[in-house]
């Protein structure tokens, strides 16, 4: 969903809350509107959400967003961004009305024409991942006849393809996955007097997307460099080139929209390097040299006037005599 103001001072805030609390699905502040995505929505995603304006701290308005969720996936085809990130998830729900004593999910991978067989499950039992799949990040839940959904969590550039869930060789549920990755490639290394190129790809484009860079400052997003991407085009990245790094520009995200409307978001943040120290010059006053060679004239000084006194002791004429009158 998508909240436009036609000017947003830097005093106010445009947010998307639900029951008055800030969500915790992902939000984007951009052009003058608040986006929010409601990942792997169900029927516990319903309800009102708030697109609320305020105003240095006073609520100026709240537009409320009613939310239903069908809960059957028969028949219906889904396409899902995702981007390739450690604390990604995507979770792909399959739902029958009916209840049936056998589930299975296949996935067809963008490179391969062929279906694999990713999890299967018969009814009240756990599901059984595949041994071809990666078991740490592939996972599933008891099947219950009704319910039956494929989590991958984290969720990696090649995951992406058409996912398909059967229940008793009958069609349930159609999801394809998209998968953004960012990266980061300085020439010589991270240094801040050289360029560093910022690339934003996207596994696949279906009808027409546009990838977007944007420098975040704070919650709001400034776009730097944006491209439309058609279908059937075999580029699908987009490059910003960084001629300096400064700390004005360490903290970035792509993001995907089809048509309006945002559809994925993924940060992207850089560090400068820790400069490398100079040596520092002599400050004024001794050396610990300087201070070495005193020490050692006075303590030979010191010897020296022992042994003289030991030698007037010992011959007479050698004593002081003080001039004056007697």
């Amino acid at each position: 969903m998508s909240c436009e103001v036609s000017h947003l001072p830097d005093s106010a805030t445009l947010d998307w809350e639900r029951d008055r609390e800030p969500t915790a699905n992902t939000t984007l502040i951009y052009n003058n509107t608040a986006h929010i995505i409601i990942h792997s929505a169900d029927r516990y995603s319903e309800g009102s959400y708030y697109c609320t304006l305020r105003w240095n701290g006073v609520l100026i308005f709240s537009i409320p967003r009613t939310l239903q969720v069908y809960e059957g996936t028969c028949k219906i085809q889904h396409i899902l961004y995702r981007g390739s990130l450690n604390s990604s998830e995507v979770v792909l729900i399959c739902h029958s009305q009916n209840s049936n004593r056998t589930a299975h999910w296949h996935w067809v991978p963008l490179s391969m024409t062929k279906a694999i067989t990713v999890a299967s499950a018969d009814i009240y039992e756990n599901a059984l991942i595949a041994m071809e799949i990666d078991k740490e990040r592939f996972s599933s839940k008891r099947y219950d006849g009704n319910n039956f959904p494929l989590i991958i969590s984290p969720v990696k550039f090649g995951d992406s393809g058409r996912y398909l869930c059967y229940s008793e060789r009958r069609l349930m549920a159609s999801v394809t996955l998209v998968t953004v990755q960012v990266s980061a490639a300085p020439p010589g290394g991270l240094s801040r007097n050289q360029s560093v190129v910022l690339n934003c790809e996207i596994s696949q484009v279906i009808g027409s997307v546009t990838l977007a860079w944007l420098r975040m400052k704070g919650g709001r997003g400034e776009l730097i460099k944006q491209e439309v991407l058609s279908e059937g085009h075999p580029k699908k990245m987009l490059s910003l080139t960084l001629p300096i790094l400064s700390r004005d520009q360490l903290h970035w995200a792509c993001v995907v929209f089809t048509e309006s409307m945002l559809r994925a978001q993924v940060p992207l943040h850089l560090t400068l390097p820790t400069p490398i120290s100079e040596p520092e010059e002599p400050k004024p006053g001794w050396s610990t040299e300087t201070v070495v060679r005193v020490v050692i004239v006075v303590l030979a000084t010191l010897g020296m006037l022992k042994v003289l006194m030991w030698y007037c002791r010992r011959h007479p004429a050698c004593k002081h005599t003080s001039t004056g009158t007697q």
